[in-house]
């Protein structure tokens, strides 16, 4: 996370709306140096845990980083904005369901505001520019959104190859 500075991880953590998240993005981005990428991959969905998973993003991010890359992380927005939508999607249940698990079709919903409010916006700006997805990707959600986000703002969206890996 190289690229946000100590303040920036404070403002997102204590940011109430995706408008404040994209604002902090549109910081961070205005900072980093020349093309930047957006690396993504599979989060929940695959043969790992979410844990494996993003240790394996941003193992992927540092060494892609290591090469001269200008990579944005996006866990750290990603994180905060699934804290304050999921807020509000409960303040709207009634209050004998606002303690169970949400429906597919909700977190779904949820998945498409994430694209539409936080990552469309951040696509559109014209600073991304390309799209690296890891191997294993075709069943994720998370990474289907990021491309609708990236072919809708004309990002070239390319498969990251096995070497960029670490093992």
């Amino acid at each position: 996370m190289s690229y946000y500075s100590i303040e920036d991880i404070a403002d997102i953590a204590s940011a109430q709306t995706l408008e404040e998240l994209v604002r902090i993005a549109f910081l961070v981005i205005s900072r980093m140096p020349g093309n930047i990428c957006w690396v993504a991959g599979p989060l929940t969905s695959g043969s790992r845990t979410e844990e494996e998973n993003r240790k394996r993003l941003c193992d992927v991010i540092v060494r892609l980083k290591e090469r001269g890359g200008a990579i944005i992380n996006y866990l750290p927005l990603q994180k905060q904005a699934l804290n304050i939508l999921f807020r509000e999607f409960r303040k709207k249940l009634p209050r004998r369901e606002k303690k169970r698990k949400l429906l597919k079709a909700e977190k779904l919903a949820i998945q498409e505001l994430l694209r539409d409010k936080l990552y469309a916006p951040i696509f559109g700006s014209g600073k991304i520019h390309i799209l690296l997805i890891l191997p294993e990707s075709a069943s994720s959600t998370n990474v289907q959104f990021f491309k609708g986000a990236a072919l809708a703002s004309g990002i070239p969206i390319r498969q990251i190859t096995e070497e960029h890996i670490p093992r």
